[in-house]
This record gives C-alpha cells, structure tokens and sequence, in this order.
C-alpha cells in the first residue's frame, strides 16, 4: 500500500493515547463493515497517520518516543486497549509498528535510527516479523560491508501494508540471530496463501521472502545476539 497519510508536523507532538479518541468510532465502524466483507486495513491505517499515531513512535518533536522513552508505557498500553477494543487486527498491526521502532531506537546505530525515522515521517508502517518457516532466514557478509539474505518469514503480518520490517536472520544454524531493517512493500516477495487461518484476515499475514536482498548500513539493527538483551528482550514473532 506504501506510504500512509499522516498530518504536517506541529510543535508539540499530540499524545496518542489521546488523539486516537477522535477516530475510534470510525475504527469499530470499519471493523464491523470488514467482519461481512473482504478486510482490508487500509483505510484504518491511514487513520492512524492522520492522527499522529504512527509518528508517536518518533523522538519529540515529531513524536513522544511511544515504547522506548521513560514514562510512556502506560501511554503505550492505552493506545493499544483502545485499538484493540476497536479493531483487533489493527492492533496486532500497530504493535508491530511500536517494538519496531523500540528495537531500532536501542539496538540501532544512527545510520539505521535515520533511515527507519525518515520512513515514519513520511507515513511509513513498521513490523517485525520473526518467525522463520522451512527456509530459515540467513544473512551473508559481502564484500565492502553490504549484506545479503537468504529466505523466509512466516507468519508475516501486514503484507502489503508494512513499508520496512525488522527480521531476525542468522549467519548458520546455531548463531545467534541478528536483526535488519529490510523493505518489505514489494508484493513480488509476498505470500498471503500461505495463512490459512480464518482469523485476522485482516492482518494479511503470511510469508515474506526476502531470498537476494541486498542491504547497507542503514539495514542493519545492531550486532548479532542484540535481540536478547535485557530489559528490552519481548518473546514471540
């Protein structure tokens, strides 16, 4: 779907937890309209950018830093009880936009923390998907400090919605995991057949290939094994 609409930025960043108040009937009304028809979160999202919502995750002043600065976890879980409330698929979606954002801003190194900001300011989506299926995701060191991967992920959430996702990926079995930031709009790369559960339809979950990206210093999210560091370590995919 690429780039979601959001507002100019203003001085002083509204709260999300707030300013979602003003669209969640708009949110539950879509849900509703969804659970008859073919889902499709497009419009909720580009909600969430008129908003403000998505840019919340950004440093002030274009965001309150959602997820990762002091005193916004309560912030955080209001924002996603409200969503959720409304639309349990966007929140799944939403989720995955803050721990993001969260992992780039403390495992990241400026060049990633830029790049994966630039994108947000300009209406991008983030995810992070985890899980590897049959083809493990495997990243290569080339020559003059590019990487390349190698595979798949499973359980992708927000196919066709999701601008840059964050993925895990190892250099063989055994490693530990190391994290990227990767494009992940190319529709080519994308396998909605491959969920076949009858809930979350709308989260267009599913598998990504990501078998010959090529990718710089602005995809890298630190070094391997920064996943697990604590206090910021959260399980799941």
């Amino acid at each position: 779907m690429g780039r979601h609409e959001g507002e100019p930025n203003a001085p002083g960043a509204t709260r999300p937890d707030v300013a979602i108040q003003a669209v969640l009937d708009d949110l539950r009304a879509g849900a509703d309209a969804a659970a008859h028809n073919s889902p499709d979160l497009g419009g909720p999202i580009d909600l969430l950018g008129k908003t403000g919502v998505l840019k919340s995750v950004l440093p002030p002043p274009d965001g309150v830093g959602l997820g990762w600065t002091p005193g916004e976890g309560r912030t955080l879980s209001d924002l996603l009880r409200h969503v959720g409330a409304a639309d349990l698929a966007l929140a799944r979606l939403l989720e995955g936009h803050v721990n993001a954002a969260i992992l780039v801003e403390i495992h990241g190194d400026g060049p990633a923390r830029d790049a994966m900001r630039e994108s947000v300011r300009e209406g991008a989506l983030l995810g992070v998907w985890g899980a590897d299926g049959p083809e493990p995701l495997e990243w290569v060191d080339r020559a003059k400090g590019s990487i390349l991967l190698k595979g798949s992920k499973i359980f992708a959430s927000g196919l066709s919605h999701v601008d840059l996702a964050v993925v895990t990926a190892r250099s063989a079995a055994g490693a530990p995991a190391r994290m990227f930031l990767v494009p992940a709009n190319d529709p080519a790369r994308h396998d909605h057949a491959s969920w076949t559960a009858s809930a979350m339809r709308a989260s267009r979950s599913g598998r990504f290939d990501a078998t010959g990206l090529v990718l710089d210093e602005t995809g890298c999210v630190g070094p391997a094994g920064a996943l697990m560091t604590e206090p910021w370590f959260e399980g799941g995919v």
